[in-house]
């Protein structure tokens, strides 16, 4: 007798090997070994545990065979009289729980179908939890989920269901799910995680390898101006929002300025204007949505000067973050532990000219010992540097040229001072930063820094250039207020299938069954009804039907006015569900090419708020071959 194997689901590496048969001393038992080798549990692997093992036994001469699996001893199956060298049985063993022999018969196992369920976003509604009974279906089994508290906590972030028991009937096995819903909250709380454990094991079933999975939300917050105590505290702000073409000498609107004493903008001998329009900044993603035109901007299109003081004074909000030095009203010196950020939008054009404006944004102070920084051109149309008020300087690396800065939209310079005591501070700047650990542009260091008089200079009279949204705070995000785009609906598809964010995984095929993730989204094959499947990993190829709504596209020939046209009908998700995916219905008369028909005619029926199903008729009947297909793109 032979034995020969071929694995299913195998992971990269692993392999199934049998050895040759040995004779249990004189009987007439005789063993093979079967082995898989390299099973190291990758946590991430989505197939993890979907290994079968399939064995084909052969028999010259003698009579018929048992085949049991050791070490329980029982039948597996009986077969026929073997004849001479044709394989007269062929099954297969799932060897679910790699322990040195093949799982028995019996109630099964029941087991989290991943270890970690991860980066779910926090506006996805849901996460869906995928257990599994494998190994046998001998019998009702239960279990119940607990849910426990890790960084994220029941009700805050996630709630627990009503109904936590997963049942499996008599027969049956596979897979069951457990929805657990995610809360959308306003809290700037970066990623958390809980537990989910398979507890109370009834009907006999056994715990399988992963009975505690773990579970990532991905929080949707970051910058969130909503959540004020987590990211930290907006001190002071200017937005320009007055009267235009009004001098901004005098004016004392914004929040967080020196009062009552010096509340307003004072002038260096000239003013700056109001400009007629504020300026927008959704330069880079993600879209800094508080950067809108809801009011206006300093306009110092010529040899302008303001300054402002913040609010330093005792008892101030400067003081109640620890940023004011105890010998007077300004902030940092020796006696100061804190840091303090700040932002500016600034627009110019021309800026590499000398022709073009030369920016000054003075950081001075009217008191305490130490250096005053300059977020400066040194000269018309050269790079922006970090120098001392008057223009020396001060040590500091690096600079932005003014090749990195745009023409057509706003800029936005992000700065930051680290006060340290009696040691070193330094000053930090960015251009147009998604976070702060992006590389800066600028850095310079001195024994202390000190500030208490903000100063929008313009030196020269070329050309226009803008000031809006000072911000001067605790924290990055609150001087560069910004949302999140809402996640598209591909983007939570992979979320909630375990699916790489970056789409690397779309076009797998987990389920065997040759149709892609991608394609299973796009032609909502995915839940309970007709057309679909609960899971990735369960095969699905079907085929829409006339009036379904869920399938692979159908395709078929017209009829009446539309004689002997190819029509093609296809499930589509509709634009206003932000999709994050394109359909294009391409026709080819030899499949060398394909080409979208801009004759073909489309008729469309809505299903419902998300999924539209869509017919599209070629637009001449053709005798010849022709052939269709729907392009799917995620965006």
């Amino acid at each position: 007798m032979t034995c020969t194997a071929s694995g299913n689901w195998l992971l990269s590496g692993e392999t199934v090997s049998v050895s040759p048969a040995v004779q249990v001393g004189n009987t007439g038992t005789w063993y093979f070994s079967v082995s898989l080798n390299d099973a190291m549990i990758v946590p991430s692997e989505f197939s993890r545990f979907r290994r079968t093992v399939r064995l084909n036994f052969a028999q010259t001469g003698g009579g018929i065979f048992s085949l049991a699996n050791d070490p329980s001893g029982s039948v597996i199956t009986t077969t026929q009289a073997p004849v001479a060298n044709i394989p007269v049985y062929d099954t297969s063993f799932t060897p679910w729980k790699i322990l040195g022999g093949f799982e028995p018969a019996g109630s099964g196992y029941i087991q989290w179908r991943r270890a970690h369920f991860n980066n779910v976003m926090e506006n996805a509604g849901s996460v869906v939890l995928i257990a599994e009974r494998i190994g046998g279906s001998t019998g009702a089994v239960s279990a119940t989920v607990s849910l426990s508290n890790g960084t994220a906590t029941a009700t805050a972030d996630h709630i627990i269901p009503a109904n936590t028991t997963l049942n499996w009937s008599n027969g049956e096995m596979g897979e069951k799910t457990l929805s657990v819903p995610i809360v959308d909250n306003l809290i700037d709380e970066g990623r958390e995680f809980f537990t989910a454990t398979l507890t109370s094991l009834s009907g006999g079933a056994v715990a399988g390898i992963t009975t505690t999975a773990r579970v990532s939300i991905e929080d949707n917050d970051y910058g969130s101006t909503a959540s004020v105590p987590a990211a930290g505290t907006l001190l002071s702000y200017e937005g320009f929002n007055y009267t235009a073409s009004t001098s901004i000498t005098g004016l004392s609107g914004g929040t967080g300025w020196r009062s009552p004493s010096n509340p307003s903008w004072t002038s260096g001998g000239t003013s700056g204007t109001v400009a007629a329009s504020g300026l927008s900044y959704t330069a880079i993603d993600p879209a800094y949505t508080a950067f809108a035109p809801t009011g206006r901007a300093g306009n110092f299109g010529g040899t302008f000067q303001n300054n402002r003081l913040p609010a330093v004074d005792t008892g101030g909000v400067y003081a109640a973050a620890g940023l004011k030095a105890s010998d007077g009203n300004y902030l940092g010196g020796n006696t100061v532990t804190g840091t303090l950020w700040g932002s500016v939008l600034v627009a110019a054009n021309p800026w590499g000219t000398a022709s073009g404006p030369h920016m000054l944004f003075n950081l001075g102070s009217t008191a305490g010992t130490g250096t005053q920084a300059s977020i400066r051109q040194t000269a018309a149309g050269s790079a922006i540097s970090v120098t001392n008020v008057s223009g020396g300087g001060i040590g500091a690396t690096g600079s932005i040229p003014t090749t990195s800065l745009s023409t057509t939209t706003p800029n936005l310079i992000v700065f930051r001072y680290e006060f340290n005591g009696s040691g070193n501070d330094t000053f930090t700047v960015w251009l147009n930063p998604v976070s702060a650990t992006d590389t800066s542009a600028i850095t310079a260091t001195a024994a202390d820094f000190v500030f208490n008089n903000l100063t929008l200079r313009s030196v020269n009279a070329n050309g226009g250039l803008i000031f809006d949204e000072l911000r001067l705070g605790t924290s990055f995000a609150v001087v560069t207020p910004h949302a999140q785009p809402p996640a598209t609906g591909v983007a939570t598809f992979r979320t909630t299938h375990g699916l790489a964010a970056n789409g690397s995984q779309d076009l797998l095929t987990p389920a065997g069954d040759g149709v892609q993730n991608l394609l299973k989204y796009a032609f909502n094959m995915i839940g309970t009804g007709t057309g679909q499947a609960a899971v990735l990993a369960t095969p699905n190829a079907s085929v829409l039907t006339a009036n379904g709504s869920a399938g692979l596209p159908l395709v078929g020939v017209g009829t009446s006015a539309d004689a002997g046209k190819l029509q093609l009908t296809y499930i589509r998700r509709k634009a206003a569900s932000s999709p994050g995916i394109t359909y294009a219905v391409e026709f080819s008369d030899a499949l060398a090419s394909w080409a979208v028909n801009g004759s073909a005619t489309a008729s469309v029926s809505s299903i419902n708020a998300t999924f539209e199903r869509v017919t599209v008729t070629d637009s001449v009947a053709s005798s010849a071959k022709r052939f269709v297909r729907v392009r799917v793109t995620a965006n």
